[in-house]
């Protein structure tokens, strides 16, 4: 069980970057910090509670092939990865790359699934088609708008206008297509853009399934809370007093140590190791 949890799921990303990707010139940090941006936008749009946060961004030896299927089932399945993935408390990675492929970005496997919470982004496409919070969603068990699997994970298309003026739009999790225009939205029936729900129900509600599923995936990965200590006891006192300290430790890795130490003039000295302490103030 996570120790994250609460009423707005945060899921941890853990985002690698390949030689490739580095190569390109596009400044990774800004990159992955843009994405997570564009996943508030459209979690603000579409009334998802979901969120997500950079756990780290790091490099990552790997060479893309032409395949981003068997890239990405590489990646799920590489030792170094999974390490770098467990000392972040990563819940789910995403590389960046920039490999020959057909595709902008894939992932190993529709989730919530803990061992296949892996995917792939074209570094070109990871903002520019928001293809980062695509991926992403994914691992959540949001699926394309044609995805032939029953249920309401799809996303969805829609239209506003007529004659010479119609627009064409898709959100997030709708494929890329020529002439229409993916905008900040997971597929959410309640919701409208330009006048258009983006989403119907039984059949394209992708905010349901990705807050739904939040919990899961927050939960994939334990983070252990900072440690946080506080010392209880007198400000003052006068010559001859017995005074009584006590410490508030929790979280971090227990059992604890505690050294106490005090200072009447010529430097400090250690006084005592356990969570309490008695002291005589004298001159």
């Amino acid at each position: 069980m996570g120790a994250k949890g609460g009423s707005s799921p945060l899921v941890r990303v853990l985002v690698l970057y390949t030689p490739a990707a580095e190569a390109s010139g596009m400044n990774m940090s800004d990159l992955s910090n843009t994405a997570i941006g564009q996943w508030v936008m459209a979690s603000i749009n579409s009334a998802v509670i979901s969120g997500l946060e950079i756990a780290g961004i790091e490099p990552f030896n790997f060479v893309e092939t032409t395949n981003m299927a068997n890239d990405v089932t590489d990646l799920k399945n590489n030792i170094n990865a999974q390490q770098l993935r467990d000392q972040f408390e990563a819940d789910i990675v995403l590389l960046f790359t920039d490999g020959s492929y057909f595709s902008r970005g894939r992932v190993a496997a529709i989730g919530p699934s803990d061992n296949d919470a892996y995917g792939i982004v074209q570094v070109a496409n990871a903002t520019s088609t928001i293809t980062f919070s695509h991926e992403a969603a994914h691992l959540f068990g949001a699926r394309h708008q044609n995805d032939p699997e029953t249920g309401d994970a799809h996303g969805h298309d829609w239209q506003t206008g007529w004659l010479f003026w119609i627009n064409k739009y898709g959100s997030v999790m709708r494929t890329s297509a020529s002439g229409r225009t993916r905008v900040l939205h997971f597929s959410n029936p309640k919701k409208t853009h330009e006048g258009k729900a983006t989403g119907v129900s039984n059949i394209s509600f992708n905010a349901r399934v990705i807050n739904v599923n939040g919990q899961i995936v927050e939960d994939f990965r334990y983070t252990q809370p900072s440690l946080t200590t506080s010392i209880y006891g007198p400000a003052s006192a006068n010559d001859g007093d017995a005074l009584f300290f006590s410490s508030g430790t929790s979280n971090g890795q227990p059992p604890y140590t505690y050294i106490w130490e005090a200072d009447t003039g010529s430097g400090y000295f250690t006084v005592g190791y356990t969570s309490t302490l008695n002291l005589y103030h004298a001159n």
